[in-house]
């Protein structure tokens, strides 16, 4: 049997995007979103910080399913079904979330400027 989380433990997911048409199923301990959630925010730390709200519905006590506002996500930031998403539970129904092309090779962006958050293609950076 899984052991829960400890009070203080970092909960990190890292998932294969998929296919656009596909949900997002996310392995997530029971209990971890507050009470009767039903969206999370992600943010990916790029030059713009733009946060996005992102329904969700639990699918079993052990995962829970992405739903309205992401396929937005997935089409802003040019996602393909090989990249790889490191997901950071940052508190509540918050999460952080880094953009891998490839093992090792994570996808950084430049902000354009003009508030409607546009991005440049994105460029290489090599992980730590």
């Amino acid at each position: 049997m899984a052991k829960e989380h400890a009070k203080g433990d970092v909960v990190r997911v890292i998932k294969a995007v998929g296919e656009p048409s596909r949900p997002m199923r996310l392995p997530l301990p029971s209990g971890l979103l507050p009470k009767g959630s039903n969206h999370i925010y992600i943010t990916v730390a790029d030059e713009s910080d733009r946060t996005y709200q992102i329904a969700c519905s639990p699918k079993g006590l052990k995962e829970i399913t992405l739903g309205r506002g992401w396929q937005r996500f997935y089409h802003d930031y040019k996602l393909q079904p090989f990249n790889i998403l490191l997901f950071k539970h940052k508190g509540r129904d918050d999460f952080s979330v880094r953009i891998f092309q490839s093992p090792g090779v994570e996808r950084t962006y430049a902000a354009s400027g003009d508030d409607f958050g546009d991005l440049t293609p994105p460029q290489e950076r090599s992980c730590s």
